[in-house]
């Protein structure tokens, strides 16, 4: 699509500035310096703060990168398509044609009170003319900045409104010794630069285009608006993906058996400690004194059993006496007789109390 062709009317000084050269700022310089410094901002907040899975961390940064082509793209597409159709006359148009500066020829030749297109110019380079008809907008001042703007949006909304404004609360919040503060203020000083330096960028890249004499002001400030009108969709558009993928994407499934699966491991590593923990803490002790002396020696394990067997033969007798005293009339001369075997049985303990004796004299 070819630019529209204004009439060059006489005079006209607006557009005969001298052509410096070479051009003080190239394009791909204009727009590598602030996407190089977008790239390790992303860098450093994607992967030094918000430290999420490598799955989620990726695909933040491809959604990033990918929004951004999108919104450079776009302003350079509305920027060229408003060059063609304004086709306004840049400030060195004259000094491109060459030996255009005799009007009087130029009217000769034409009958008009200016001249079209390359008509009446000796200069055949039919690019340098067209690029020439090209003046508004700057299509430096709206790259660069729509690529500045869309850095410092983005370090903007990552700083006060994502997660709550959790980094903006980490560089504020009271710090426990005097180096740490200082490293919080050193922070906080240099997200401040790399803010005013994507903001600053596009508006030096603006006056070496003004220059140049390759721009008027007007044509500058109307590439800027129209970054400004355009950029600020993409990065909303950005921070509601990211929000919405942090809040239900598919890699939460993951983090949170990954979640799980180590919360399971700490509470297993807990259990095993604890009964460790109690053995040390609480030692354990045997329920009856005489139990530790028998466990010390053969003669307290005698005397252990011995009274083992004299509490045995004790609960017997008792519960022969309380069945004799329960039993009817009749049936006393039966309750006699299991009395007196009871009471045979008995004399063992008592026969065995010598031995018990003995044992605790031993002791």
């Amino acid at each position: 699509m070819s630019p529209r062709m204004r009439p060059v009317f006489q005079p006209d000084a607006t557009i005969a500035y001298p052509t410096v050269g070479d051009h003080d700022m190239p394009f791909v310089v204009a727009l590598l310096v602030p996407f190089v410094v977008l790239v390790l901002t992303a860098l450093a907040v994607e992967c030094l703060w918000f430290k999420h899975g490598c799955q989620r961390r990726t695909i933040t940064l491809i959604n990033l990168l990918l929004t951004f082509m999108a919104a450079v793209a776009v302003v350079g597409f509305m920027t060229e398509l408003f060059k063609r159709l304004a086709g306004r006359l840049r400030p060195d148009f004259l000094s491109r044609c060459q030996n255009a500066d005799n009007m009087d020829a130029i009217d000769a030749n034409t009958g008009l009170p200016g001249l079209q297109l390359q008509t009446g110019c000796t200069n055949m380079d039919i690019k340098a003319l067209e690029d020439g008809r090209m003046s508004f907008p700057s299509g430096h001042s709206s790259c660069s900045m729509a690529v500045g703007l869309y850095a410092a949006l983005y370090m903007l909304w990552s700083l006060h409104w994502r997660e709550g404004g959790a980094l903006h609360r980490a560089l504020l919040c009271p710090a426990s010794s005097i180096m740490r503060r200082i490293g919080k203020d050193v922070a906080s000083l240099v997200v401040l630069l790399v803010l005013l330096f994507q903001i600053a960028w596009p508006w030096g890249v603006a006056l070496s285009r003004f220059i140049d004499n390759r721009h008027n002001a007007s044509d500058i400030v109307g590439g800027l608006l129209l970054a400004v009108s355009f950029v600020p969709v993409f990065v909303a558009r950005l921070a509601s993906s990211v929000n919405y993928q942090g809040e239900s994407g598919e890699w939460m499934t993951q983090e949170q058996a990954e979640q799980e699966q180590r919360e399971q491991e700490q509470q297993l590593l807990e259990q095993e400690e604890q009964p460790r923990m109690q053995q040390q803490v609480h030692p354990p002790v045997m329920s009856h004194p005489l139990a530790v002396q028998a466990s010390a020696s053969p003669k307290h394990a005698v005397l252990h059993h011995a009274v083992i067997a004299m509490q045995k033969a004790a609960t017997e007798k008792s519960e022969v006496q309380l069945t004799i005293n329960s039993a009817p009339s009749q049936d006393s001369d039966a309750v006699s007789a299991a009395a007196s075997s009871h009471q045979a049985a008995s004399d063992l303990p008592g026969q065995a109390q010598p031995a018990v004796t003995s044992a605790t004299d031993n002791v």
